[in-house]
């Protein structure tokens, strides 16, 4: 415990410069159950109080570094559109809605069948509208999908190699279409996309090019880039009479500042917005905490593989083993995050228990692992944290820990983690905040995705991903292959497993009853067809 009160101490005096953040990837949830905690401030009790005219008011991240904040998908950058999941969710309705327990309910579409394999049928509502009044119909789905498999060339974008299993869209009638994965990943597919920001329906060649038209909740009726997006409510929205705010406002709170958030929380300039585990002892009265923990959301590193002492499986498992998970979730997520031993939580189906050692803490296992791999003296290893979600504090609790098995981190400051360490391929390790669902966590590990740092390869896992992305992750068959799956990366070690992280939002409850959150995305925001204003 001495140890742990020194990393808390350090942490702490760290925290009074303010955590140095910035928006590159997210908290979801999904896939199974979520361990964690509800924030207190949901208020399950019937709405008398509800205004009509409400206007919510959210402090949230709108000048965030290399994003260009035009609300168009096809320019928006890999990693950061899972991360602002709940911002999207506002303007633009998606086939399906998620929930917090992990499932999907219908939202533009009354039904999302799996055909087999390689078939996805989809049948829409009828008389559903965009935002602008026209029509949206299957033939209207068919040409957003397409627009954005036109743009697969362009890397920039947010959709990841999965989306692109999608080959064919054949509409049936005005409401029913076929989705065609001549690679059997249709399963999958659904998963991942009919309920998340990849399944948006969008209208592209309105009057404004860089804002698409969509049929969400909300339209942007007001703009100011890096400071201000008001958004007033959709009355075409198909279920726009259960929508319980009238107007929207999106300021700007800058994430390497969330004092500043809370404080802006705490005078009424805004009555939601993000926060950080070390603020929640500041927040008393009317201003509470709303924590919410994901099997999805992590803090995770990237190996790459390539090359040096990282090559060595043994080395990564040394790494692994030199974590004292509880240890971090103490000293820099406040007792809020959960050890990550494999990609999926304890309690969760796809969970593998026979694996959940491999990794775990045990610094004489790791010590001995390193004097196996040739290194019986350590080595040196650059380490680049992104500067978000607490992770630049926790580099400086795992670079401690770390020395005491013999590894020497230096800690290189990131200010643009994609150039600066996954798209050179650069040697070493990245700490990173994982927000990836379902087959969507092994991209990492494989193909040429940004996140596969240094071009990782290996026939085996590669057929285990091609299995899993061809089954439902609610079947018995993902959760055998999801074992087998965890079983191969904890024994490869194939990244550094450190904790399930939580997403924290501080609420006004004078101000905003029945505060439920969006449950994608890193950013909080309530569900506007569950919170309100209160009159």
């Amino acid at each position: 415990m001495s140890d742990h009160r020194q990393w808390r101490r350090l942490t702490a005096l760290l925290m009074v410069g303010g955590l140095l953040l910035a928006a590159c990837s997210s908290s979801d949830d999904g896939d199974g159950a979520s361990p964690g905690v509800t924030g207190s401030s949901s208020d399950t009790s019937e709405a008398t109080d509800v205004d009509p005219n409400g206007v919510l008011k959210i402090g949230y991240d709108i000048s965030q570094s290399g994003v260009d904040w035009d609300f168009n998908p096809l320019r928006f950058v890999t990693g950061s559109a899972n991360s602002n999941d709940s911002l999207w969710s506002l303007p633009y309705a998606r086939l399906m809605k998620p929930t917090l327990e992990g499932k999907n309910e219908p939202d533009l579409a009354t039904s999302v069948d799996i055909v087999d394999k390689n078939t996805i049928n989809v049948t829409l509502r009828d008389g559903l509208k965009f935002s602008d009044g026209s029509a949206l119909d299957a033939n209207a789905v068919k040409a957003s999908y397409e627009a954005v498999l036109a743009a697969k060339a362009d890397n920039t974008n947010g959709y990841l190699p999965p989306f692109y299993s999608l080959q064919t869209i054949t509409v049936n009638s005005p409401t029913t279409l076929s989705l065609g994965f001549p690679d059997g990943t249709a399963p999958s597919w659904s998963d991942q996309y009919v309920s998340t920001w990849g399944g948006s329906i969008f209208k592209f060649g309105g009057p404004d090019p860089l804002n698409p038209i969509g049929a969400g909740p909300f339209v942007v009726t007001q703009s100011t880039p890096g400071e201000t997006y008001t958004m007033k409510k959709n009355t075409n929205y198909w279920n726009a009479d259960a929508v319980r705010i009238a107007e929207v406002q999106i300021q700007e709170v800058v994430f390497a500042q969330p004092q500043s958030g809370l404080a802006a929380v705490q005078s009424g300039q805004v009555d939601v917005t993000f926060s950080e585990p070390n603020l929640i002892s500041t927040m008393t009265g009317n201003i509470e905490p709303n924590v919410k923990v994901s099997p999805n959301s992590a803090a995770m590193m990237h190996f790459c593989k390539s090359s040096g002492p990282l090559a060595d499986a043994k080395v990564r498992q040394a790494i692994n083993k030199g974590l004292d998970r509880e240890g971090i979730s103490e000293a820099v997520y406040y007792g809020t995050a959960e050890p990550m031993t494999e990609p999926w939580p304890e309690g969760n189906a796809l969970f593998n228990p026979e694996a959940a050692e491999t990794l775990a803490y045990d610094p004489d296992g790791a010590k001995q692992l390193l004097t196996e791999a040739g290194y019986p003296n350590g080595f040196s290893i650059d380490m680049y944290p992104i500067q978000a979600f607490g992770l630049t504090d926790t580099a400086v609790v795992v670079k401690d820990q770390l020395s005491k098995i013999g590894i020497n981190v230096n800690i290189v400051a990131t200010t643009d983690y994609v150039n600066q360490y996954l798209m050179p391929n650069t040697p070493g390790i990245g700490l990173y905040p994982s927000n990836t669902p379902g087959p969507q966590k092994l991209v990492s590990w494989t193909g040429t995705s940004m996140g596969n740092v240094c071009d990782y390869s290996n026939p085996e896992i590669d057929k285990l991903i091609q299995d899993v992305s061809g089954v439902s992750q609610q079947s018995d068959e993902a959760v055998d292959l999801w074992h087998q799956i965890d079983t191969f990366v904890t024994d490869e070690a194939l990244s550094g497993f450190i904790v399930f992280t939580a997403s924290i939002g501080a609420v006004n409850t004078d101000r905003v009853g029945n505060v439920v959150a969006w449950p994608l995305g890193n950013y909080f925001i309530p569900d506007v067809t569950q919170s309100y204003i209160k009159s």
